[in-house]
């Protein structure tokens, strides 16, 4: 699947009220917790139709991984 990645961005920098680039650590961020990654996964499979394991989600550590682990779905 590919996928915009400017509105990619968009989205996550929404969900961690921060700005973000492909390259940036998402757990690094101060607003990375249980609820801001339970609202990216649940926006992956909303908006993208990703279904897979939590923990595939949770090893992406930048957005960049997880457009790797969306186009490979």
């Amino acid at each position: 699947m590919k996928v915009d990645e400017k509105v990619f961005l968009d989205k996550l920098s929404h969900i961690y009220q921060v700005a973000i680039d492909l390259d940036t650590q998402l757990q690094d961020l101060s607003s990375f917790d249980s609820l801001t990654f339970m609202t990216m996964s649940e926006m992956l499979k909303a908006d993208y139709g990703l279904q897979c394991y939590l923990q595939d989600i949770l090893a992406c550590q930048t957005p960049q991984e997880l457009l790797t682990l969306l186009e490979k779905a």
